[in-house]
């Protein structure tokens, strides 16, 4: 049973939307596979995972945009609102 009164309780009701569960998701995928393999593999699965992960609820990010600007970077290193901090 839910017992609303409890301190562990938490109304994900009032949470919708507040909190960006993709880019904390894609953050800590990349943090913990980036740092596997000797060429590189486990940056290239890092990012292909944390870009499907990032990109779950708008679409494909681009990772170089028109401007020559690095999309995933800037997403990964997003620190507003992610909530990764409190994941680890």
């Amino acid at each position: 049973m839910i017992d609303a009164d409890s301190e562990d309780f938490v109304n994900a009701g009032a949470l919708k939307g507040k909190i960006d569960h993709s880019t904390a998701g894609a953050q800590w995928v990349w943090q913990e596979l980036s740092k596997y393999g000797k060429n590189g593999e486990g940056k290239l699965c890092g990012q292909i995972l944390a870009l499907c992960i990032a990109s779950h609820h708008s679409g494909l990010i681009d990772c170089l945009t028109p401007d020559g600007i690095n999309g995933f970077k800037k997403r990964i290193d997003k620190d507003e609102k992610s909530n990764l901090a409190e994941w680890q």
